[in-house]
């Protein structure tokens, strides 16, 4: 996502910034790396999320400056997102602000545009008779079963 307002610019998601994937492990923090350009020294970078489907106001989290690259034409920042349990779906976004000005606007930090689901085993087990079945849920639906005999 790149998103320029104020005459900044303000990105994540891209090979200098890393974002997560569509798809991401549960219960684990997730680094969120994100650009802004032009340096400037009284930038102050949050990152906004909140679990999908909630009528909650978004969580803002402080990001940390980690690198401003040799060239003097941008500046990175980090934070890292809690972890989150199985099935949860993660909206966010990343926000700069900076002497009044701000990227993105705010109208468009409301929107927490990008997001990721969040998987994990979650098994379920039935034993009927001498069969054990087994079946486990990743949380994007997708599942899977095992049969195991037991010994008489």
């Amino acid at each position: 996502m790149r998103y320029e307002h104020d005459g900044m610019s303000l990105w994540f998601g891209t090979p200098d910034a890393p974002a997560p994937d569509e798809a991401v492990p549960a219960n684990k923090p997730l680094p969120i790396t994100i650009g802004i350009s032009p340096q400037h020294a009284c930038y102050v970078v949050t990152l906004l999320y909140r679990i999908s489907k909630r009528s909650e106001k978004p969580k803002e989290l402080p990001a940390k400056w980690i690198l401003s690259d040799s060239f003097g034409k941008a500046q990175y920042y980090q934070a890292y997102l809690p972890p989150f349990q199985s099935g949860s779906i993660v909206e966010y976004t990343a926000v700069c602000r900076c002497e009044g000005q701000q990227v993105q606007s705010p109208e468009d930090a409301e929107k927490l545009a990008s997001f990721f689901r969040v998987r994990g085993i979650q098994a379920i087990s039935d034993t009927a008779g001498d069969l054990n079945v087994a079946v486990a849920e990743d949380g994007l639906g997708i599942q899977v079963a095992t049969r195991e005999f037991q010994s008489p």
